[in-house]
C-alpha cells in the first residue's frame, strides 16, 4: 500500500508540473501576441501621423480660378517660396535616429481638411511645420510651434531614406548625401522605417533579425518589430 501510494504521489506530482509548465507556456504565448498587437498599433499609428503629414507637404493648394468664382484650379502653395524646402532631414550618428521635419501651409479654401502632427487643424493659410524626432527616453515625438508631444514609446530606431529626382532618374539616398548636394527641394518621397522593442523578456533570447540599420542585431531578448513605409510627397502612391 504505501508503494502504490508513493507511486500514485509520484504520478499526481508529474501531472501538475505538466499542467503549470503548460499554462506558463499559454500565459507567456498570450503575453507575446499581445505585446505583438500593441507594437503593430503603435507602428501603424505613427506611420500614419507621418504619412499624413509627408503627404501635405507634397500637396497643392486649392484656388480660386480667376476665371470665375465659381471654378477652382490646383497651384503650389502660396506661402512657399520658389526654392522652399517641403522636406528636410538630418541623419543620425551610428546607432542613432534621424530626424524628419516636413512643412506645409493649410489651404484658405478648405482649411478643415489640415491638420498638425498633433491632431489641431490649423488655421487657414498658416504654415505649419511637424517635426519628428526620438528623444533619450526612446519616445517618438513630433514638435509643431511650441508644443513638443510624445507619439509612441519603445521605439529603437527610426531611420529615414530619400526618393530624389537627380536629372532623369530617382536615387535613393541619405540625408547627409541631399544636405551635401543641396537636393532637397528634388526630394519626391519618404522612406520611414521603425524599429520597436517591447517590455516583454523572452524565453528564446538571442534571435538575429535585419533592423533599420540595415544589418543584423540582435532582439536583446525582447519583442521586436521593424516596419518600413515609402510616403510619396505628392500622395499618388505608396508602398
Amino acid at each position: 500500500m504505501l508503494i502504490e501510494l508513493m507511486v500514485a504521489l509520484t504520478l499526481a506530482g508529474l501531472a501538475v508540473a505538466a499542467a503549470i509548465a503548460a499554462l506558463m507556456i499559454a500565459r507567456d504565448a498570450a503575453a507575446s501576441i499581445h505585446e505583438m498587437t500593441a507594437l503593430q498599433q503603435q507602428a501603424s499609428y505613427a506611420l500614419r501621423t507621418i504619412g499624413r503629414q509627408v503627404r501635405s507637404a507634397g500637396s497643392l493648394e486649392l484656388q480660386a480660378s480667376p476665371i470665375g468664382t465659381a471654378s477652382f484650379r490646383f497651384a503650389s502653395p502660396s506661402a512657399f517660396a520658389p526654392d522652399a524646402n517641403r522636406v528636410y532631414g538630418t541623419e543620425g550618428a551610428p546607432g542613432a535616429s534621424d530626424s524628419l521635419l516636413l512643412v506645409h501651409t493649410s489651404p484658405p479654401l478648405l482649411p478643415s481638411l489640415q491638420r498638425d502632427c498633433l491632431g489641431h487643424e490649423a488655421a487657414p493659410g498658416a504654415m505649419t511645420q511637424a517635426l519628428f524626432q526620438v528623444d533619450a527616453k526612446g519616445n517618438l515625438g513630433c514638435k509643431t510651434g511650441s508644443q513638443n508631444q510624445p507619439l509612441i514609446g519603445g521605439v529603437a530606431s527610426f531611420k529615414l531614406r530619400y526618393r530624389v529626382l537627380w536629372g532623369s532618374r530617382v536615387r535613393v539616398m541619405l540625408a547627409s548625401e541631399i544636405e551635401s548636394a543641396q537636393m532637397w527641394p528634388a526630394v519626391q518621397a519618404v522612406e520611414v522605417c521603425l524599429e520597436l522593442r517591447g517590455e516583454q523578456r523572452l524565453r528564446t533570447p538571442g534571435r538575429q533579425y535585419v533592423g533599420c540599420e540595415r544589418r543584423e542585431t540582435g532582439d536583446e531578448g525582447r519583442m521586436t518589430l521593424v516596419t518600413r513605409k515609402l510616403f510619396m510627397l505628392n500622395a499618388s502612391s505608396e508602398g
